[in-house]
């Protein structure tokens, strides 16, 4: 949830950080689709990895990277589109490092009751809605309350505070010894 939280919640304050920092429309495209690019090209290889070194080291690494990337984000905004896209880039491979940790680690805990995996997963799913439903208005209220930078700092610390939570999660996998 809050990983989730942290990421949506930024984005009502995208529009107005590039029009301040003097960003066209094409370049807010750019800072907007960069997350969803980079997830697209790690989801596989990262699927592959949370069979390898399990589901918690993805989810733990992924929520301190995605912080580190909204973090990033808020203090590079003004400093034009090159600064911002290596942050936006981290934010697209933490949260797709830690969605697919998650997510096999939910496959995992519902082997215990295959009859209900699909209610599980769904359950997952509506979370992740819930956060992209609430994220956005959170964040504009922060930033009209405390200031655009605030908007980013709370999703920043929100997210740390979820790798956090993570850590402190069992791994689900039995991974093979080292030959």
């Amino acid at each position: 949830l809050m990983l989730n939280l942290g990421i949506s919640q930024v984005v009502p304050v995208l529009p107005y950080y590039a029009t301040d920092s003097g960003l066209s429309a094409a370049g807010l495209g750019i800072i907007l689709a960069t997350p969803s690019a980079a997830r697209l090209l790690v989801n596989m290889p990262l699927g592959r990895m949370a069979d390898s070194l399990g589901r918690r080291p993805l989810m733990v690494g992924g929520t301190i990277l995605t912080a580190i990337g909204i973090l990033g984000t808020g203090v590079a905004m003004p400093y034009g589109l090159y600064a911002l896209v290596p942050f936006r880039l981290l934010v697209g491979i933490g949260s797709a490092s830690s969605m697919v940790g998650s997510g096999a680690m939910v496959a995992d805990l519902s082997d215990a009751v295959p009859q209900h995996r699909a209610r599980i997963m769904a359950l997952q799913q509506a979370v992740v809605s819930c956060a992209w439903a609430g994220g956005p208005a959170l964040g504009g209220l922060v930033a009209e309350t405390y200031g655009a930078p605030a908007s980013f700092a709370a999703a920043g610390v929100g997210t740390l505070l979820c790798s956090g939570g993570y850590f402190l999660l069992p791994e689900t996998v039995r991974l093979r010894p080292a030959a």
